[in-house]
């Protein structure tokens, strides 16, 4: 799961619970993590990047915008 979010949704934070995974699949898990990037083993799928990209971006700006409207009141 770590690998596809990362790959597949560009994720920028990773948390895992101590209670549901052992010691070494959480090594497994961070190592795949963050020896992967978005995007990558989707090389087969014409602008990937660029169609993820549109919506990470979109996202972000409606964060800011949130941001700047509780900074106003």
């Amino acid at each position: 799961m770590a690998l596809r979010a990362i790959t597949g949704n560009g994720v920028n934070i990773l948390a895992m619970g101590a209670f549901y995974v052992a010691p070494a699949m959480g090594c497994d898990i961070a190592d795949a993590y963050l020896n992967a990037e978005l995007g990558s083993g989707y090389e087969w799928w014409h602008n990937f990047y660029e169609f993820h990209k549109l919506a990470i971006d979109e996202l972000e700006a409606l964060i800011m915008r949130s941001i700047r409207r509780a900074d106003l009141r």
